[in-house]
């Protein structure tokens, strides 16, 4: 009987301590995790949190600035090498640029790699400057060019005016000798405006041979640029247009021959002392041209009279 109160006994304290147990156990999600906090380090004087401080803030500094300048002292440093290589370039054109290039181990492979770049910039600038001082000797030749081809254009119109002003002085040479009152003569019968008129000059440069060399100067005087025009202007001067329509080159269509005349030899004289490289078969057409369009003159003149 004792024993059987005691296994009793003894399986309720089981049960009770399983039962406890059971109630004390908390799910794992609920439990209370616990965390260590570290020990604080030791406090320091305030002397030497100050020194620290200052000591850090000094070392910033450093940092900072010498961050800060780096590129600029960099740039400074690759633009002086560069300027320095340029130099060699153009001493030493003939050199090879990649004999040239900086092999510097201990700079490490960013120092290798900017050297490159460098190199390769200056070869570019030596390029450029090349086609540019090529560009600057094509201008410099075209440029010669156009001034050598004005310089030419120029002599040869110094040399047409100073031909010319020759020739002026040396018609005037030949001519000095010509009176005003002996050219009066011919100036007042000029132009002939009947055959009558006509008649008396041939008659006075026939018999007389300074009032030929007279004439001559005279006609002369009335000289255009060509000879055609000098010879327009001649025989304007010499005969009016109800004469000149009676006389034709070679006497054709009932017309008097014109070529016939001492007058006419006077016009040629004066027209080859103008136009010395005048041929005689220039001066002969431009005369037969004036008189053959002289009745048409002629009409011009009647109707711009009745307009």
């Amino acid at each position: 009987m004792t024993s059987d109160t005691e296994r009793h006994s003894r399986d309720n304290k089981d049960s009770n301590q399983s039962s406890s147990e059971e109630e004390n156990e908390v799910p794992i999600k609920y439990k209370k995790v616990k965390f260590r906090i570290p020990d604080s380090p030791p406090l320091l004087s305030h002397k030497t949190n100050r020194e620290d401080y200052a000591n850090r803030e000094d070392s910033i500094k450093r940092k900072t600035s010498f961050t800060d300048n780096f590129p600029i002292v960099k740039r400074k440093q690759m633009s002086a090498i560069q300027d320095y290589r340029n130099i060699q370039r153009l001493e030493e054109p003939s050199n090879n640029f990649s004999n040239k290039k900086t092999r510097h181990t201990d700079m490490g492979d960013t120092s290798r790699h900017e050297s490159d770049d460098t190199d390769k910039e200056s070869e570019q600038i030596h390029l450029s400057s090349a086609s540019t001082l090529t560009m600057s000797s094509d201008s410099a030749t075209s440029f010669s060019t156009h001034f050598m081809n004005t310089v030419l254009k120029n002599q040869a119109a110094m040399n047409y005016v100073i031909k010319t002003l020759l020739e002026s002085f040396k018609n005037i040479s030949e001519y000095k000798h010509v009176n005003v009152e002996e050219e009066s003569i011919f100036l007042n019968k000029l132009p002939c405006s009947t055959i009558n008129d006509l008649e008396e000059i041939e008659l006075e440069i026939a018999r007389d041979k300074n009032k030929f060399d007279e004439l001559i100067a005279v006609l002369y005087l009335t000289g255009r640029e060509q000879v055609q025009k000098t010879v327009y202007a001649i025989l304007k001067k010499l005969l009016m247009n109800q004469v000149t329509v009676k006389f034709s080159g070679q006497g054709r269509k009932s017309k008097l021959p014109f070529n016939e005349l001492t007058v006419n030899k006077a016009v040629i004289c004066a027209t080859r002392k103008r136009h010395k490289n005048a041929t005689d078969t220039e001066i002969k057409k431009a005369v037969g041209l004036y008189l053959a369009q002289a009745k048409a003159r002629m009409n011009l003149h009647r109707i711009n009279d009745e307009v």
